[in-house]
This record gives structure tokens, sequence and C-alpha cells, in this order.
């Protein structure tokens, strides 16, 4: 017989040694917590989506004031309640300044980036010819934008939502690029930060809800920020933690009692990661059911997954790793994979032939491996960025501000209304009922949201500032 039986080496089968986890039985102590959502908290939330949908659909004659709200709202990961409001806007936005497919709207760089992208993002087709007006005599992107960071910043963000053959957008990646990272020491810190996370995880490659927690803090140091769709998006936050806090230790409970560390030692112990890779796809309260059932489907791959591997000897798997750390074979990955983002951006066009909850479920899956493999294997090695990651969506809630929950007066409880304007505060006194009792403020003396109302209720005794427009004690 030709050649030789493989050594005995060759053909040994290891068994990995993987890191234990990090979390360990962490997650299971959610599934006898008694401690639920304040549904106090919740009707507040109800009152603020109303309040921010007044907004969406109010008549402006500042379209891209509106457009700010929009991408405010999708950054906050609060859009999943103005499905219907924002489509609306937006077919308006696109019906008054798109002709032939070319933003006819007078703005500065920043808005308009922001305009294409959130256009690109509801799946208009829309050209980047746009951006033409800011190159110079020699069709290069002039050196004038140096001086406007928030500018480049918002360029460099819609580039991403390049297709193929999109020439102008790939010169726009580079310019932004370059420039931001050469000048990004000099910025003010906060600026830099922002910068500094944007070079290293696009906007549009962001998981939906990371990019929520980490917007949310930027957001409040803004001056211009709006407090109720600030406040919403906080509350909202801290239910879906309670929600997802719950479903995670219902699985982690589930995958304890399989007992798998003992019957398949040679399995990671990712329970936690693989739920949360299920909730990074789709992480609104109506998929809760679908995320349970992902979950174990997702706990069984992984075990599939690493019985395959362990059981590889080593010669197939030198040489499967031989195959992919060759230089020509990692360039082509990357080649292959920008392409495909740009596949995946084609996708979202219209007419779009997938139904768009499925179309931004396997999107989110795709950013997942983005921003978990692409430095490194952070699922099997978790104690870094997926560890952060986690903490900051599952165990800190957030605080919120100044904003708290209406002052709870029973519908037949006698009330004061106090009007709380200047040194000498006028007085209406009203024996009807909370309900019955009219809102009332002076109408051009202070801005909307500077009109309050004192109210003083003889059964509480206490004092609250009641927002008129919102209803909400500040």
């Amino acid at each position: 017989m030709s050649g030789s039986a493989p050594s005995p080496a060759s053909n040994f089968r290891p068994v990995a040694d993987f890191p234990p986890s990090v979390w360990g039985d962490y997650f299971i102590s959610y599934v006898s917590d008694s401690q639920e959502f304040d549904y106090n908290n919740g009707t507040q939330i109800e009152v603020l989506i109303k309040e921010v949908r007044k907004m969406l659909v109010s008549k402006t004659e500042k379209p891209l004031a509106k457009v700010d709200l929009i991408d405010s709202i999708f950054r906050l990961g609060v859009d999943y309640h103005f499905e219907h409001e924002i489509d609306e806007v937006m077919q308006q936005i696109h019906k008054n300044y798109v002709e032939n497919e070319e933003i006819i709207i007078e703005a500065n760089l920043s808005s308009l980036a922001v305009l294409f992208r959130l256009l690109r993002q509801q799946g208009f087709h829309v050209s980047p010819d746009v951006f033409n007006k800011f190159k110079d005599e020699q069709g290069n992107f002039s050196k004038i934008l140096f001086s406007d960071v928030e500018g480049m910043l918002c360029l460099y963000e819609a580039s991403y939502m390049m297709v193929h053959g999109e020439d102008i957008l790939e010169e726009a990646l580079a310019f932004t690029s370059n420039h931001l990272k050469s000048i990004v020491n000099t910025l003010v810190p906060s600026i830099a930060a922002q910068v500094n996370h944007s070079l290293r995880q696009a906007l549009c490659k962001n998981l939906p809800i990371l990019e929520a927690r980490r917007y949310m803090s930027i957001y409040e140091q803004d001056p211009s920020h709006n407090k109720i769709l600030l406040t919403l998006a906080k509350l909202d936050f801290n239910k879906l933690q309670n929600l997802h806090q719950k479903e995670f230790g219902n699985i982690c409970k589930w995958w304890k009692e399989l007992d798998i560390s003992n019957k398949l030692p040679y399995v990671r112990d990712r329970i936690v990661e693989c739920c949360f890779w299920v909730l990074a796809a789709y992480f609104e309260p109506q998929y809760s059911q679908a995320r349970k059932i992902f979950m174990k489907v997702f706990a069984m791959i992984l075990i599939t997954d690493d019985t395959y591997d362990a059981y590889g000897t080593i010669d197939e798997l030198e040489l499967l790793t031989k195959a992919v750390e060759r230089e020509a074979a990692i360039h082509e990955c990357r080649k292959r994979i920008a392409n495909g983002w740009k596949d995946i951006n084609e996708e979202f066009l219209m007419p779009i032939n997938v139904p768009m909850p499925f179309l931004k479920c396997a999107f989110n899956l795709a950013c997942f491996l983005d921003v978990f493999y692409k430095e490194k294997d952070n699922f099997t090695h978790s104690g870094g960025l997926m560890k952060k990651s986690i903490q900051t969506i599952l165990i800190d809630p957030q605080r919120v501000g100044r904003l708290e929950p209406v002052l709870a007066l029973r519908a037949d409880t006698p009330v004061i209304w106090v009007l709380g304007v200047g040194s000498g505060a006028q007085r209406r006194h009203s024996e009807r009922s909370r309900r019955s009792v009219r809102w009332w403020a002076p109408g051009a003396r202070l801005p909307v949201m500077m009109r309050a109302l004192i109210v003083l209720s003889s059964e509480v005794e206490e004092f609250a500032l009641i927002d008129v427009t919102s209803g909400l004690r500040v």
C-alpha cells in the first residue's frame, strides 16, 4: 500500500480548555426576583410616547429640525414606538425635497449627511451626488471642511450607507476617516471620544441597543436636548432591561438544569453570551417569545459547533488555520466583507422583497459579528468587551434625571391649582375633580416648557411642579 499510516499524534482529538463563564449563576437570581418594573413609570412612558408622537406629527416650516428629532429617536433606541409616524414624516420629506433622486434642500454638510443617511435607512433611493457641492475645482473634497468636525463626522457616518458603484461615498469615507484620525488628539475630550468611537465602530454597523445606551449620555450633555425624549429613552431602557433580565434568568436556569458542564465538558459555557447575541438581533418587547425560542436554538448550535471543533484532529485544524491565516486570504475576506455590507445596504432600498423586521434582524446579526469579532473572538474570550457590553445593557440601569412621575391624585381629590409664575403667584381654586380641571398658564410670558402649575393637595400634603405640556413633575 502506498502512503504511510497517520501517526497517533495527528489523530489525537483534543478537548479544548475554554475559559469558564465570567457570569456563573448571576442571572439565575432574576428568576425569583420579585422586584418588578415600577408601573408608575410605565404610565409615565405612555404619557411621554404621546408627547413625542405629537412632536413628530406637528406641522413645521423647519423640516431639518424634524429630521434631527427622528435621528435622535433612532439613536436613543425608541424608534419602535413611532414606526408609522417616522415613515409618514420621511415620505413627506422625500416627496417635498427629493427630485429625480436628488436632494434639493439647501443645508450645511452635517444636516445633509444626516438627511441622506436617514433616507437611505428608510429605503429611499437618493443620490450621493448632493455631496459634490462640497468638492473643490480639482474634484476633491474641499479643505474648508477641515474646520467642520461635526460635518465631517456626519459625512463619515453617511458614507457607510454606500452601495456598489458609488465612488463619491468611497472618496468621502477615505477623506473623512483620514482627517478625523489626524485631528482626534487635538479635539476636546468629549468630541474626541465620539470621534474615536465612530472610527472604531461606525454608527450603521453598531448594535442599536448598544448605540442607544451609549448615546443617552452624549445626548444628555447636549444643551439643546429634548428632555421629554431623553426621559422616555431612559425609562424605556429600564423597562426593557427588567424584561430582558428575567428572560436571561429563565434560560440560564434551563441551561444549568441540562447539566452541560458535566455531560459535555468540552462545550463552552457561554449561555449568557448566546442570549446576548439573540437580544442584539431583536430587543423589542413584542419579540420576547421569539427570543426565548431562539436562545435555546442558539445554545444547541453552540453545542454542535463545539462538538465538531473539539473532535477535529490536529491535521484537520492546522489545515483550516493555515488557510485562513494566509495574507491573501485575509485580504480577500476583507474585500468580500466590504462588498457584503454594500449588498446589505442595497437590500434595504425599495422595493423591498423581504419584510423589514426580518431584514433588521438579519442586519443586527451581521452587526453583532462586526462588533464582537472584528478584532478578536470576544464570544469565546468574553471577559473584556463582551462582559462590559452585557453589564451595560443588562445590569446597570439608567438614572432618570429631573423629570419624575406625575403626582398621583385620586380623580375625586379636591385640589387647589396655584400658578407659579414670578413673585406674585395667582391662585385658582377648584372643588371639582382633577379630571375636570383644565391646565391654565399665561399665554406668552414664558416658553412652553417653562409654563408650570404648582399643585397643592390637602390630602397628599405635597407640592409638585407640573409641566403643562407633558403632565410631568419637574
